[in-house]
């Protein structure tokens, strides 16, 4: 039996939930292999135990609710809950694609800001500046949902993440040769993305 899906009020979610899986483990992939370069030309140390991310649906509707808001405030109530805010002008992404796309690369770029992670990968206080990428690249985070909402004049892009990154003073992840220290009951995938 086929249910009929009222297309205008699930469309943000029909149509983009497939498109943030596959953009955060290009970079979660890029990351663990020891390929993303720093502002000064080096490169972060691969990842011994980075996590593949999975899409997570209850996720994908609390961040779309917080994003349909049209505010970069972070949301309230989350536990053990990571999230990232971007707000993209339309005059710099035509679409909600474009949004997202841009959205993901502003958070991964802030790697190579100012502030350096260092080799040991470790997160200080002073690395409050990259944030939204210490939650994208935190190596036990493996469920993310995310909203998009077209607003006045930009689209509001909320994305969460479970569990939500550590605290500070403690591994970004764990340097190494890809997928040599995946936590227990995990298996490498593709030589690079604990799974």
């Amino acid at each position: 039996m086929v249910i009929p899906i009222q297309m205008s009020k699930l469309y943000d979610i029909i149509a983009f939930s497939p498109l943030f899986e596959p953009n955060l483990n290009f970079f979660s992939q890029h990351l663990a292999r020891g390929l993303l370069v720093k502002r000064n030309g080096n490169r972060l140390p691969s990842a011994a135990n980075m996590l593949k991310m999975r899409y997570n649906c209850t996720l994908e509707s609390l961040a779309l609710t917080h994003a349909r808001l049209c505010t970069n405030t972070q949301s309230s109530g989350r536990s053990n809950i990571g999230e990232n805010i971007a707000q993209i002008s339309r005059s710099v992404a035509r679409n909600k694609l474009q949004a997202i796309e841009k959205a993901v690369s502003r958070w991964w770029k802030q790697s190579r800001g100012n502030v350096n992670i260092g080799q040991r990968v470790f997160y200080r206080a002073h690395h409050t500046p990259l944030a939204q990428f210490v939650q994208m690249a935190w190596s036990s985070t493996h469920q993310l949902g995310c909203g998009i909402a077209g607003c006045s004049g930009f689209y509001n892009i909320v994305c969460q993440y479970f569990p939500a990154m550590g605290t500070f003073n403690q591994n970004i992840y764990q340097p190494g040769t890809p997928c040599s220290a995946c936590p227990s009951g995990f298996t490498c995938t593709d030589q690079v993305l604990c799974n």
